[in-house]
């Protein structure tokens, strides 16, 4: 679904136009608020229970806020979730090298990587050992590859790092869409909206299309790189 309308206007076609012919209540608003919170959080790594408990009470009002046109919600919540993964993120640049330089890889220990076998953390030291398995199953990993402390301690700072720049770079248009997208998720899998800049990519995509900005690029440990540059001449057709 690619929409650049208000709120109101995005019910009134949801309403309409989808072939279910779906009638945007409570029920609805119930899935999406929980398919808004997995997609902000979709390793349990930042909320606690409590952060869960509390924001419940939005659980029903997400239908409410496409009809009056007021979306607030969404950005109550995300604001909730952007300031538990900025203090996250800033305490791991912190103490990482420390914290790398003390794990002991003979202990015996487990970690859960499975979200959906996974609960929310109820306190904030059950999260901080969630965290630090995390990051010693990570170093182990480098560890395993050859890497040596030092690179270890600047490979997992530079991927924080750049997950930070990324959240930087989210504007209101960026959670508006995923708030949207929460309300096409609870309705069917196959439906979403997208915000322009988003709908320019996927049409991009569906249409194989080189027109942009003229290279060919690639991530590289988090960093998207420029592998190539294409030709003007190519930039007027189709891959085939």
């Amino acid at each position: 679904m690619n929409t650049t309308k208000s709120p109101k206007r995005l019910v009134e076609m949801i309403e309409g136009i989808h072939y279910n012919r779906p009638h945007i209540d409570d029920a609805i608003s119930s899935k999406a608020f929980d398919y808004y919170i997995d997609a902000l959080d979709p390793s349990k790594s930042f909320f606690l229970q409590s952060d869960i408990d509390e924001l419940s009470q939005y659980r029903y009002s997400f239908d409410d806020a496409l009809r009056n046109g007021d979306t607030q919600v969404a950005y109550t919540i995300y604001n909730i979730y952007l300031k538990r993964l900025e203090t996250r993120l800033n305490h791991i640049q912190k103490n990482l090298p420390n914290m790398v330089k003390s794990f002991d890889y003979k202990v015996d220990e487990t970690l859960n990587v499975d979200p959906d076998a996974q609960k929310w953390a109820t306190t904030q030291a059950e999260l901080d050992d969630y965290w630090r398995k995390r990051l010693k199953n990570r170093a182990l990993t480098l560890k395993l590859n050859g890497e040596s402390e030092e690179k270890i301690i600047s490979t997992i700072e530079r991927r924080y790092k750049n997950q930070l720049k990324q959240v930087d770079q989210t504007n209101a248009t960026d959670v508006y869409q995923i708030f949207a997208n929460s309300i096409t998720a609870a309705l069917d899998p196959h439906s979403n909206y997208f915000a322009p800049r988003a709908s320019e990519t996927f049409n991009i995509n569906m249409s194989l299309s080189l027109e942009g900005i003229g290279a060919v690029l690639q991530m590289d440990d988090d960093y998207t790189k420029v592998v190539r540059l294409v030709p003007v001449a190519q930039l007027q057709h189709k891959v085939t």
